[in-house]
């Protein structure tokens, strides 16, 4: 949903300049992209860190380029979820970290995802294994990895995105296309390394 927005609300040359608090939002132990104080990215270079290796400081700093705050974020993505027919979700956070009152369901994640689909350069990105975003002024060349194994261990695979919280355990939202059909894959509240199993036998 953030990816979403940020498209719909920017272009790809746009920058964004990491604030304080977004560089010292995401709690202790998640995944970040070192993203310094002050670092400027281009909105294409802050969706790469945010969707390959899964950055939630990234998450930050587009939800602030884009919202203007946090709250006005929070409210665009209510706003679109309610437009996508994804009644069953609440957003309060721009990275989907644990919140009592952040929620979703997998019926709606698919809604989400197809959505996030529609837009080739999000589908592109989800599919990247492997990504390199140049050196600036401020930080040295980052090396990315993409943590879905299902881009290299399942024929057709052409993303989405992993995720993984305390609350949530190994959650997977997958896409793969073969024969000319195309399925959308939503699996939460697995333990790892199953949900790349179960997600398989699902589109199988």
């Amino acid at each position: 949903m953030t990816a979403i927005l940020a498209l719909e609300n920017c272009s790809l040359t746009d920058t964004a300049t990491a604030s304080y608090n977004a560089i010292h939002s995401v709690p202790y132990s998640y995944t970040i992209a070192n993203i310094q104080e002050n670092e400027t990215l281009t909105i294409e270079e802050l969706l790469e860190c945010l969707l390959i290796p899964s950055a939630n400081d990234a998450a930050f700093i587009l939800a602030e380029k884009v919202g203007g705050t946090l709250d006005n974020f929070y409210d665009m993505m209510n706003k679109k979820a309610k437009e996508l027919g994804a009644s069953n979700s609440h957003f309060d956070n721009p990275h989907g970290l644990d919140r009592k009152t952040h929620y979703t369901t997998a019926y709606d994640l698919a809604l989400i995802s197809s959505k996030a689909l529609e837009n080739d350069i999000l589908a592109e990105i989800c599919a990247t294994k492997t990504h390199k975003v140049p050196a600036n002024n401020i930080s040295n060349e980052r090396f990315f990895i993409n943590k879905n194994k299902m881009l290299s261990s399942y024929d057709g695979a052409i993303g989405l995105k992993t995720g993984y919280t305390n609350a949530a355990r190994s959650t997977l939202v997958s896409c793969a296309e073969k024969d000319g059909m195309k399925l959308i894959c939503v699996v939460l509240r697995d333990e790892n390394p199953y949900q790349y199993e179960d997600t398989i036998a699902l589109f199988e």
